[in-house]
């Protein structure tokens, strides 16, 4: 794929279609000759249409992928962010409610032992990488439990997470939801964006395999005519 939208086989049909369109451009001998076969006036309008909604539907590819990247870099933004945060929650959980299990448990934040490690420490079963379906559920209720729960809420008030950033942190989450849904939105406006290009250029091409055949006959007529001539002359 490249910056503007096309395949690197469209790049050649959109180039043979301008080569043509110029030449009908600026050379009437070879429109009469053309309009000779069939293809008058209209033939012409369409062939222009046809370079026209290939051209915008490369375009519009460019535009959707464009936001998709877009989303992408931004989900990656936001989900270091909220994953910061939900990192350092996790570490004073691991202190103040150490032998607590429930609610451990109860947050997600049960824990496994490190095969390698000797000295018996643990560590979380989700990671930062975890699929998006997997970490935003997983998330909410990390900073969920403890809104809905005024007893661990006061212990983490007197850590560095007050109601006020417990919050805070929900709403980040549900932002970096949005983003997600977003850029999945973006991916589907995308496909069918390369869907109605390859559509477009399917149509152009065979077209413009038509009027290159027939220039081609012509050509041929042409040396064949000259070639008949010369014989003549001698």
């Amino acid at each position: 794929m490249t910056k503007n939208g096309m395949t690197k086989e469209q790049k050649i049909i959109m180039s043979d279609a301008r080569e043509l369109a110029h030449q009908v451009k600026t050379e009437p001998d070879f429109v009469e000759a053309m309009a000779e076969h069939g293809f008058d006036e209209a033939s012409w309008t369409l062939f222009f249409e046809l370079i026209d909604a290939a051209d915008e539907s490369a375009n519009a590819r460019v535009k959707t992928e464009a936001r998709k990247v877009g989303g992408t870099n931004m989900i990656h933004k936001k989900r270091d962010a909220i994953w910061r945060l939900a990192s350092r929650l996790m570490s004073i959980c691991y202190v103040v409610f150490k032998g607590q299990t429930h609610i451990l448990i109860e947050m997600g934040l049960h824990r496994s032992r490190r095969p390698d490690s000797s000295t018996g420490s643990y560590h979380p079963e989700i990671h930062q990488r975890a699929p998006m379906e997997i970490l935003i559920p997983w998330l909410r209720n990390l900073f969920a439990v403890p809104q809905a729960d005024p007893a661990i809420a006061a212990v983490l008030a007197k850590h560095g997470f007050p109601a006020e950033k417990l919050a805070e942190c929900s709403a980040a989450v549900e932002d970096l939801a949005e983003t997600v849904h977003r850029r999945d939105q973006a991916a589907i406006f995308r496909s069918e964006a390369c869907l109605k290009r390859n559509g477009a250029f399917n149509t152009l091409a065979e077209w413009l395999y038509c009027a290159q055949r027939t220039k081609k006959d012509i050509e041929q007529d042409e040396r064949r005519d000259m070639e008949n001539g010369s014989h003549l002359d001698l």
